[in-house]
């Protein structure tokens, strides 16, 4: 595992992303400027709330994971009328009986120094973020509607027309200026999903001894949530562990009433999360320590399709030629197992392996597990240099179907998109068949 960064280098690479940000606002037609809030409190029952979840936007920015924040990006003309920028950090006064409760928050005094931002400690944001705004022509605001800065958008909205002389006329969503930024990822946020990998194939070895006949799905996905924690990370999304024909659902929830049982394969898809940044790695295992020969067949086959995938991405080609270089190799083992027969160009022009492999080959990664970009299911994207990448060919059979028996295998890698091809950065856990079966033999 790499060296885990320091806060210093965290900081840094926010304070770079800000001024990547002024850039993109510097070069708009219309004087602009932005504006963000930390996300709001969901009320999952009673007096209890959801797990506090921080607005993605927000976070790559400032890094902050704290609540009640606004962040305001806006114009100001010097005297020489040149128009520079000025970052605005809103805060709320200190709530004595909040800290009582839940502790003291981040230090959001040294975020502010961090991102070059005024930090701003008021009652009335409102008031605050208008009285900033007055050169502001273009706003751009997030898009999370529950939101404060969403809130206050809507109330700047609502002004008479004859009183928004000094507030912006234009409103545009803050996708347009940050998906740009963070579909590309820069050397910090590499560094965090690749640590955030080793911690899950790390996990992953830890699990194997809790798989034996009998244990549930759920006792297997708790064991890994386990640790994860323990190597101070969290799940970065629901764990999925499938056994038999539960793999064949894809995004499956694992089930207290299935227990694992000898012959099946279990289906593991799951990723440690930092600072936001989560992997996300599937491996298919032999709960007996062997694959029989038809899943070894199967198995082969999409080992063989991420392979194919994986020689075809490089900067600048299409979502649609990954796809299909994996969607042929799928091809040829349905084939070889006789599910699909046939020319197989014709059965891949015609999508005949669709029933069987229903899914895109992978999404963009990085705040979000299913990230910015439009990747995931848009063949017609094109892929750019920096990107993080899954790249997951499966085939699934949610009942038998000739010699084969009800199940799922997905193979699922993160990989960093160069200009020459693609680098595997989740490498770690066994995927070959060899290794796999020495992994899972029984001691």
């Amino acid at each position: 595992m790499t060296e885990s960064m320091s806060e210093q280098q965290l900081q840094l690479s926010h304070s770079k992303r800000m001024k990547k940000l002024l850039d993109l606002l510097s070069a708009q037609s219309a004087t602009s400027g932005l504006l963000l809030s930390s996300s709001s409190r969901k009320v999952r029952s009673g007096d209890q709330d959801y797990p506090f979840h921080q607005n993605r936007d927000f976070l790559y920015l400032t890094g902050c994971e704290d609540e009640g924040l606004v962040l305001l990006v806006h114009p100001s003309q010097s005297k020489s009328k040149k128009t520079t920028f000025q970052v605005t950090l809103l805060a709320q006064p200190t709530d004595k009986n909040r800290v009582l409760w839940e502790g003291r928050s981040s230090n959001v005094q040294g975020i502010a120094k961090s991102i070059g931002a005024e930090l701003v400690v008021t009652k009335d944001f409102d008031a605050e973020v208008r009285t900033r705004l007055k050169h502001t022509e273009r706003l751009f605001i997030s898009n999370e509607r529950d939101s404060r800065a969403w809130a206050m958008a809507q109330r700047l909205m609502s002004i008479p027309s004859h009183l928004r002389k000094q507030v912006p006329q234009q409103f545009h969503l803050a996708d347009e200026l940050l998906t740009p930024l963070r579909v590309r990822k820069d050397a910090a946020e590499l560094r965090l999903i690749e640590e955030a990998a080793a911690i899950t194939n790390s996990a992953l070895f830890d699990t194997v001894p809790l798989l034996a006949t009998g244990v549930s799905e759920t006792f297997v996905a708790a064991g890994l949530d386990f640790f994860f924690q323990t190597r101070g990370a969290t799940p970065g999304f629901q764990t999925i562990v499938a056994s038999g024909r539960n793999a064949a659902t894809l995004h499956h929830r694992p089930s207290a009433k299935k227990n694992l049982r000898n012959g099946e394969l279990l289906l593991i898809d799951c990723g440690a999360c930092l600072h936001g940044y989560s992997a996300d790695i599937t491996r298919t295992l032999p709960l007996s320590g062997s694959f029989t020969p038809i899943q070894r067949v199967i198995y082969n086959g999409v080992l063989r399709a991420q392979t194919a995938a994986f020689h075809s991405i490089r900067a600048g080609s299409l979502v649609r030629s990954v796809f299909l270089a994996a969607a042929e190799e799928l091809t040829e083992t349905l084939k070889e197992i006789k599910v699909l027969r046939g020319k197989t160009s014709a059965l891949v022009k015609s999508r005949a392996f669709a029933p069987y492999f229903p899914h895109g080959i992978g999404h963009t990664l990085g705040l979000d597990v299913h990230d910015v970009g439009n990747l995931r299911g848009n063949e017609d994207a094109v892929f750019q240099e920096g990107m993080i990448f899954t790249v997951e060919p499966g085939l699934y059979f949610p009942k038998p179907i000739g010699k084969v028996p009800a199940l799922g295998i997905r193979i699922e890698d993160d990989v960093l998109v160069t200009k020459q091809g693609c680098e595997i950065i989740t490498e770690g856990f066994p995927k070959e068949i060899d290794e796999v079966e020495a992994l899972m033999a029984p001691s």
